[in-house]
C-alpha cells in the first residue's frame, strides 16, 4: 500500500498472487521440446559431437609439447634413464615382489606400493652416484 491506503497493483498479479506456473498460458518445458524437437536436434547432435572431440583431443592425444624428446624416462643431468632401462628394471622388481607376494601380488598392489616410482627413483639414484 501507498501512502494514503491506495493498494499498489502489480502486472501480471492478480488478488495480490503471483501466478501459478501451471496456468495454461506458460506452457510446460518438455512440451515445448517435443514441439521443437526438429530444430533443437542438430543443436544436440552439436554438443555430442563437441563433447566427443573435447575428450579425445584433451585426453586421447600424446603429443609432446615440451622440449625434451620422448627417448628417456628421466634426465640426470646430461645423462639419462632411458625407457628400457626402466623397463628392465621395473620388471625386475615386479619379478621380485611377485615371488616375495605370490598370488597377494596384484597390479593394485603395485600401484599401492608406488613401484614405478621407487624403480625411477633406484635408477635415478644409481645416475647420481655413478655422476660422482
Amino acid at each position: 500500500m501507498l501512502a494514503g491506503g491506495t493498494p499498489v497493483r502489480v502486472a501480471g498479479y492478480a488478488a495480490g498472487r503471483p501466478p501459478s506456473f501451471r496456468s495454461r498460458e506458460i506452457p510446460h518445458m518438455l512440451k515445448v521440446f517435443r514441439d521443437n524437437l526438429k530444430y533443437l536436434s542438430w543443436v544436440l547432435w552439436l554438443v555430442i559431437g563437441v563433447f566427443i572431440l573435447f575428450v579425445f583431443v584433451d585426453f586421447g592425444g600424446t603429443v609432446n609439447t615440451g622440449s625434451a624428446p620422448l627417448d628417456a624416462a628421466a634426465y640426470v643431468g646430461k645423462d639419462k634413464v632411458t625407457y628400457a632401462e626402466f623397463e628392465r628394471a621395473f620388471r625386475s622388481t615386479e619379478d621380485f615382489y611377485r615371488q616375495a607376494y605370490g598370488e597377494r601380488y596384484t597390479p593394485e598392489f603395485a600401484r599401492q606400493l608406488g613401484l614405478h616410482v621407487q624403480v625411477l627413483d633406484r635408477l635415478v639414484g644409481d645416475k647420481i652416484l655413478l655422476a660422482e
